[in-house]
């Protein structure tokens, strides 16, 4: 063996070890921190290696026209399935842990057949392909802006065929005059090298200015979005004097004094409108020597015995559903030490299965033979009374929480840019009466009538919100759900409540 032999030996060796280290960095924090794997270098080397491995020629390419052209046609069948189908997760687990292995192979199979021998190498070698290769770096560079532009400007994650068509445009644009304007001028500069690095600590300096200045002005009218500081202050979700430990969907929080043994247990269930009240709930425990039990998931209605919930919109809310609901019954309402429980639902969604907006149901039932229920109000109205009357039986008091008032213009009270408020109309930051005398009112009489019937204590938060402001900030993050400017406002009224044993 040749020193040559023994060189490529070497490498070979070390990027082996390279990508593989960096391929398993790559597999755990994309459990861990998704962010630091998709963007961190040492954890994307392993594509960089594969890249080495083909720039090397440490692997023979194939001889023949038929292994050229397998090669080839083998690496875009690859590239295109990635396109097509792997999304953010791949076969239920992040695209990062192994499916972003296959857009890596396809290039490395393009590279590696001969473009003299290989069809799909001779059609990329024709002008457009070459075309958009040189601009490829620019392309790259400019299009992850332009998205996160277009996302912060329509207030919006999705992004449609008319979008996707302008985004890309747009990038092509930037890219084809970064391309000449930028690129080649630089490349036939002849500028010392000192002058460049002293010009590049100088822009350094300058964009870590200039950044620092932007992120410090949160609200000034021409930022495309507002600089996030509510949620680097807002509270906790719980009381921090409170010790929190989870299992699956039960969380339990520890908020007596640790030497005091079977302390009573206050108990919080619902669907995504619960975490609502937890924050005031957990603040009231701590101050009337309660422990407390939180059970939520969304889209569920707490519900006891043979109940089958079908969720049209959302089918893997049904399934949770399912599952979840047996710890409703064995966690909460078997525990003997759990005296009060405390249910908070998305009451205008359950009661008739529509929720506002909807003309049809949303939320359906299925009887024991599977078929849909028809009169959904009486049977929820059944299910309803015989969870109550059930968790009375074990010698617990049940309270109703009622919801926050619908707001119908939640994203009207959103700060927008001047850019943005140049094309509005007038918004008006304020409760729409009719909105929820429309879509909430039924939901609102049927509970404060089933409350009377069974002599439940109801906590109503609609009474305290005359306004979805508190101190100019918007108290909710969509229609119906309170942000965390909103828990922090409802916690003293909360604390105002009695919530007493009647046994």
């Amino acid at each position: 063996m040749n020193s040559k032999q023994r060189m490529n030996r070497m490498i070979v060796i070390v990027l082996l070890l390279l990508s593989m280290a960096s391929f398993f960095t790559c597999y755990y924090l994309a459990d861990v921190n998704r962010n630091l794997a998709f963007y961190m270098f040492y954890s994307r080397a392993f594509e960089f290696c594969i890249g080495g491995f083909l720039s090397l020629h440490l692997v023979h390419t194939p001889q023949g026209r038929i292994g050229n052209f397998l090669a080839g046609m083998f690496g875009l069948i690859l590239l295109c399935y990635s396109f097509l189908f792997i999304k953010e997760e791949f076969l239920g687990r992040s695209f990062l842990q192994f499916a972003v292995l296959v857009p890596c192979l396809g290039s490395a199979l393009i590279i590696y057949a001969k473009k003299q021998k290989s069809m799909v190498n001779r059609l990329l070698a024709t002008r457009l392909p070459v075309s958009i290769g040189r601009i490829s770096y620019s392309l790259y560079l400019y299009h992850w802006p332009v998205i996160i532009f277009w996302k912060l400007f329509n207030n919006t994650h999705d992004i449609g065929i008319d979008a996707a068509l302008t985004i890309i445009s747009v990038s092509f644009l930037l890219s084809t005059l970064s391309y000449f304007l930028v690129e080649q001028p630089s490349r036939k500069a002849t500028f010392a090298d000192k002058s460049i690095l002293i010009s590049a600590i100088v822009l350094i300096i300058v964009f870590a200015v200039f950044y620092k200045n932007i992120e410090n002005c949160d609200e000034s009218p021409w930022r495309i979005q507002k600089y996030d500081t509510t949620s680097q202050l807002a509270h906790n979700r719980y009381f921090p004097g409170c010790n929190k430990t989870t299992e699956g969907n039960l969380e339990m929080y520890d908020c007596t004094d640790p030497s005091v043994k079977n302390a009573p247990v206050v108990a919080l269930v619902g669907d995504s409108h619960a975490p609502h009240f937890l924050y005031p709930l957990t603040v009231w425990a701590k101050s009337n020597g309660y422990d407390v039990k939180y059970f939520s998931i969304a889209a569920c209605p707490m519900l006891l015995g043979d109940v089958h919930v079908q969720n049209i919109p959302s089918p893997e809310y049904e399934e949770m559903c399912q599952k979840g609901l047996p710890l409703f019954a064995g966690e909460i309402v078997d525990d003997p030490q759990v005296e009060i429980v405390l249910i908070a639902q998305r009451w205008d969604l359950f009661h008739n299965g529509k929720g506002f907006l909807n003309t049809s149901r949303n939320i359906t039932f299925r009887d024991s033979k599977g078929k849909t229920v028809k009169d959904h109000i009486s049977y929820y109205n059944e299910q309803l009374s015989f969870t109550v009357n059930s968790i009375k039986k074990e010698g617990k008091d049940v309270v109703i929480l009622k919801q926050v008032p619908l707001f119908g213009g939640a994203s009207a009270c959103n700060w927008e840019p001047r850019l943005k408020k140049i094309f509005s109309q007038k918004r008006v930051c304020a409760y729409d009466n009719d909105f929820i005398e429309q879509w909430q009112r039924p939901s609102m009489n049927f509970i404060d009538s089933f409350a009377i019937r069974h002599q439940l204590e109801v906590f109503d938060p609609a009474r305290f919100f005359k306004t979805p402001l508190l101190n100019g900030a918007n108290m909710y993050s969509n229609i119906d759900h309170l942000s965390e400017n909103g828990f922090e406002y409802l916690t003293p009224y909360f604390m105002e409540v009695q919530i007493t044993r009647s046994v």
